[in-house]
C-alpha cells in the first residue's frame, strides 16, 4: 500500500509517519482501534480541548512509527510494515495515565487495560509492540509538560504558547532520537 508505513520509505516518503495511523488492516482492527479512540476520547477532548487532543493524537502517531524506525535501525531488519492508530491511542493512554496519576485517582482499571494491551503487543506478531511504546512514552511527556504549563498560573495566550511549544518539543525530541541514535 502507497500510505502504510515502512522505515525502509518513510526517510524518502515522510508523509508516511501520518498516513499509516488513518490505515488498518481489516474490520476488526479498525474496530477495536475507532473503539479505544472512542473511549478515550470522550473522557480526554474535552479536558484537553480539541488543539491539544489534535496535537497529542498527531505526535503520538509520528512517535510510535519513528520508534519503528528506531527499532529497526537498532536490528537491522527493514522488512516492516505497519498501519493503524494504535501509535496515536497508545499516546492518548499515556496522558490519560499522568492525568489520573497526577490526581490520585485509583489506577487498577487503567493499568490492567493498559497491560493486556502491551502484552499483546509482545505476544501477537502482527501487532507493532514499537509504536505501542514509542506513542505511549510520547504521551506521557507531553502530558507531563501540559501539567508543568497549567501550573504556571499565566494568561490563556501564554499557556497556549507554551502548549504549542511543548507539543512542538516533545515532536523534535522525537525526530531528534530517533535521527540520533538511528543512524
Amino acid at each position: 500500500m502507497e500510505l502504510m508505513f515502512h522505515p525502509a520509505l518513510a526517510d524518502y516518503q515522510p508523509y508516511r509517519y501520518i498516513t499509516s495511523a488513518f490505515l488498518h488492516g481489516g474490520f476488526w482492527h479498525i474496530a477495536f482501534n475507532m473503539y479505544a479512540l472512542w473511549i478515550l476520547g470522550t473522557v480526554l477532548e474535552p479536558v484537553l480541548g480539541k488543539a491539544r487532543f489534535l496535537a497529542l493524537y498527531l505526535i503520538s502517531a509520528i512517535a510510535g512509527n519513528m520508534t519503528i524506525t528506531l527499532v529497526a535501525s537498532l536490528t537491522n531488519d527493514w522488512n516492516v510494515a505497519a498501519v493503524g492508530a494504535s501509535g496515536a491511542i497508545f499516546g492518548l493512554f499515556g496522558v490519560l495515565l499522568v492525568a489520573a496519576r497526577t490526581s490520585k485517582s485509583n489506577l487498577n482499571q487503567l493499568l490492567v487495560l493498559l497491560g493486556i494491551n502491551l502484552v499483546l503487543s509482545f505476544v501477537v506478531p502482527t501487532i507493532s509492540w514499537e509504536s505501542h511504546i514509542g506513542g505511549l512514552l510520547a504521551g506521557i511527556v507531553l502530558a507531563w509538560l501540559w501539567m508543568r504549563i497549567a501550573r504556571l498560573g499565566k494568561s490563556r495566550r501564554v499557556h497556549q504558547f507554551l502548549d504549542f511549544l511543548a507539543a512542538l518539543a516533545v515532536l523534535l525530541l522525537v525526530i531528534g532520537v530517533r535521527f540520533l541514535l538511528g543512524n
